[in-house]
Order: C-alpha cells, then sequence, then structure tokens
C-alpha cells in the first residue's frame, strides 16, 4: 500500500495502459457516489500456487485529490483477487480487457481523481482525470453524470439488493445491470448505451408532473449534429415515493462514422425545471 502511495503521488504513469471513468450519482443526503470504472487492454497478472490453482491479485489506490489545494478528499483501496483451475483459463483471461469497477463517496466539489494500480512486483499504471462534482439541490430538477457502456446483461431484483448490501450498488434499468464502460470508445457493432438517473425535486403536496428528455449526438469538432432523439416522454418511469428515476438510452453509433462525439442531454418537466449533462465518446 505504501508503493501505491508513492506511485499516486508521483507523475509516473507505469508501464501498463489503462483508461479509467468516473460517472457520480447523488444520495439523498447530497453526497456523490462515484462509480469508478477501470479498464486495462492488456493486463499483466503475476500466478501463484494456490491449493492446486492459479492465484492472482490486483492492488488498486484511488485518490481525490481537491483542486487548486491538492488536499485529499477522498482515498480507497481495492483487492481484486482471481482463481484458475487451470493455466489455459489463466492465459485466456489475460486475452481480454481486465475490467475493475469501485464506488466512493465524496462531496460536491472539484478534483483530480487518480487511480494506481499493481498487477504483479514490476508491472503496474496510473491514470488520472478530472471529477467536477456540483453541488445537489434536492430542491431542483436534476441529473447525475452520463455513465457510457458497453456490457449490458440481465440482473435479478435478488441479485441487485445482494451487491447493493456489500456497499456497490449496480446500476439497473428494466431488468438489466448497466455496466460502466472504464473507456470512451464505443464500438459500432457492439452495444452502447448511455445510464443516468434524474432526480425530481422534493416539494411537499405537489402533484405529479410531466417529464420529458431529449439527447442529442454531436461532431466534437464541427458541433455538427448527427442525431437528435427529439423529446421523449418519461413521465410513466416515475414511481410514488420514489424521487430517483434511473433511464438506459441506447447510443445510434452504428452509422457514425470514426470520430470523436459529443452526447449532450436535456430533461425537463412541466413545472419549469431543467437540468442538461454532456459526455464526449469516441467510435472505431
Amino acid at each position: 500500500e505504501n508503493q501505491l502511495d508513492s506511485l499516486a503521488a508521483s507523475a509516473d504513469t507505469g508501464n501498463t495502459a489503462a483508461s479509467a471513468s468516473v460517472p457520480f450519482f447523488f444520495g439523498p443526503n447530497g453526497v456523490a457516489r462515484v462509480n469508478l470504472a477501470l479498464e486495462i487492454p492488456s493486463p499483466v497478472l503475476e500466478p501463484t500456487d494456490w491449493n492446486g490453482k492459479l492465484h492472482a491479485e490486483l492492488d488498486v489506490l484511488g485518490v481525490a485529490y481537491v483542486v487548486p489545494s491538492g488536499d485529499v478528499a477522498a482515498r480507497f483501496t481495492h483487492k481484486m483477487k482471481f482463481d484458475f483451475d487451470t493455466r489455459r483459463q489463466f492465459d485466456d483471461f489475460l486475452r481480454r480487457p481486465l475490467h475493475c469497477e469501485h464506488q466512493f463517496e465524496v462531496a460536491p466539489g472539484n478534483y483530480l481523481f487518480k487511480v494506481v494500480f499493481r498487477s504483479s512486483k514490476d508491472r503496474f499504471g496510473a491514470v488520472d482525470t478530472p471529477l467536477a462534482i456540483d453541488a445537489f439541490n434536492a430542491a431542483q430538477l436534476s441529473l447525475s453524470a452520463i455513465a457510457l457502456s458497453r456490457n449490458v446483461q440481465p440482473i435479478t431484483s435478488e441479485a441487485a439488493q445482494e451487491e447493493a448490501e456489500t456497499g456497490n450498488a449496480p446500476l439497473v434499468f428494466r431488468g438489466n445491470r448497466i455496466t460502466v464502460s472504464g473507456s470512451d470508445v464505443l464500438s459500432k457493432t457492439g452495444t452502447a448505451e448511455a445510464y443516468f438517473e434524474i432526480y425530481q425535486p422534493f416539494v411537499a403536496g405537489a402533484a405529479a408532473v410531466q417529464l420529458t428528455m431529449r439527447m442529442r449526438l454531436l461532431d466534437a469538432r464541427s458541433n455538427e449534429e448527427r442525431w437528435n432523439s427529439g423529446d421523449v416522454d418519461l413521465s410513466a418511469l416515475a414511481k410514488p415515493g420514489n424521487r430517483v428515476i434511473p433511464v438506459a438510452l441506447i447510443l445510434p453509433v452504428a452509422g457514425l462514422p470514426a470520430g470523436t462525439y459529443r452526447a449532450e442531454l436535456t430533461v425537463k418537466d412541466s413545472s419549469g425545471g431543467k437540468a442538461s449533462r454532456k459526455i464526449d465518446f469516441r467510435t472505431e
């Protein structure tokens, strides 16, 4: 752990490439729950024999530094453990990118988030990314950050509840787990979705309001609009007594040329509330 702290304090990016994303979602107390997704395209693990199996570990340290003071606002360590029955299983595992997720809480603010990982004695990497979380106002229509996903799989409500009780609440929409991508690259032939949460304002005695959203995809360089969802009525997703409305939206990237794009999301309600978010992504 001390070695990871030293790496986090240095400018060394290590010898193992990786990428990370840090979408955030708000809790009822206004504190942000950040969903770190770390992706290592070509992982290197150092297996050891453990009761007749191969065992490997990945140590992860995440630190949110306040900008510009550099004070530490949040810090966590996480250890991933892997077990394999055979060497072939281990080798097959390393042929795919390694995905790691971890959730942590931090107060709204402007941060530089740095994640450092070590997969063997001499293999490590470091990634830093801006993390700007605006203050949450329960009396206003609000939005979480937008999370990109390339992996959407069914999940039962029981399994989702069990995971939430461990401290890592899965992102779920209509019975599907939305796995946050650690990369901003979306494949034109694979799954490409955006997940976000809408927070309805708390107004005692207020009647139900109509809720609509619009998503636009723009060329990040020219600002030319490439797709527009139009106004989509989300009122049916609202549930009495629950101010949080999760939404997952398929992004139509199949027809986009390879390049960099910006997804712009706007949500409005019939009482005059409005909230917006945006996120850049690439297609290949």
